[in-house]
């Protein structure tokens, strides 16, 4: 989980292409992004799987308590399959049936954000132990491809079974409308963008190795494919990249 409070000039965000899916709870704030969405004042949005960058902005008076979920956790958590969250922040009403009216009320009504934290740990742990979690063969190797940062061979993912790794070509095309080997490359961006952060001067070589780049060449175009910009453009707007 994730908060933000206090009096923002303009600022602009950049959403880098994932499988995860935000929980967003907004106050009192106008918050503005790609698709013509725009909104002021205290609601939910759900922000799901994003195939490319998404932009998104807020000035002025900001508070915001963010929920971020694992890939395919959301899914398995409140049952609602990936295709009807869009990439786009939308309402969150598609949890209406997870007593997401009553959760809304109640952190709009509660000032301290140590009990709004609480309010949504007590509603997913909850939820947690009335879902019924999947544990499919290809559900197993997508947590197993975030647990090894997207860098592990899908042939080794997958035991170096056939079968295994057709079912989870299957399932990534019909469930994420991708490959398995694309969804792999957003989750070492993902790492890639976080190892980054954490280094702020990075050793771009070493960064190559890590994360088991072929060679330089190919780590630049991947931080082109993914954020639009050469290297040096990305690492001094690193902080605009979430």
């Amino acid at each position: 989980m994730y908060y933000l409070k206090g009096e923002m000039g303009f600022e602009e965000k950049m959403i880098l292409p994932d499988f995860k899916t935000d929980l967003l709870f907004l106050f009192d704030t106008r918050l503005s992004g790609e698709g013509g969405i725009s909104n002021s004042g205290s609601t939910g949005f759900v922000s799901g799987f994003r195939r490319n960058t998404l932009r998104f902005s807020y000035n002025g008076h900001v508070e915001m308590l963010g929920v971020r979920f694992m890939p395919y956790g959301f899914t398995q958590l409140f049952g609602i399959s990936q295709q009807e969250i869009s990439s786009l922040l939308q309402a969150g009403d598609v949890l209406h049936s997870s007593r997401y009216d009553e959760i809304l009320e109640r952190l709009f009504l509660q000032p301290d954000p140590g009990i709004k934290f609480g309010i949504i740990e007590a509603w997913l742990m909850k939820a947690f132990m009335d879902a019924t979690i999947e544990s499919s063969l290809p559900v197993r190797a997508i947590h197993r491809i975030t647990a090894t940062k997207g860098i592990l061979p899908l042939r080794e993912i997958c035991s170096h079974s056939e079968s295994e790794y057709k079912q989870l070509q299957r399932f990534c095309h019909k469930e994420m409308d991708m490959a398995p080997k694309a969804f792999a490359r957003m989750v070492r961006f993902e790492q890639l963008h976080r190892s980054i952060q954490s280094t702020g001067s990075p050793d771009w070589m070493s960064m190559v190795a890590n994360f088991e780049f072929t060679d330089q060449s190919h780590l630049i175009r991947e931080i082109r494919q993914f954020t639009g910009l050469p290297p040096r453009a990305f690492l001094r707007n690193i902080d605009t990249f979430i």
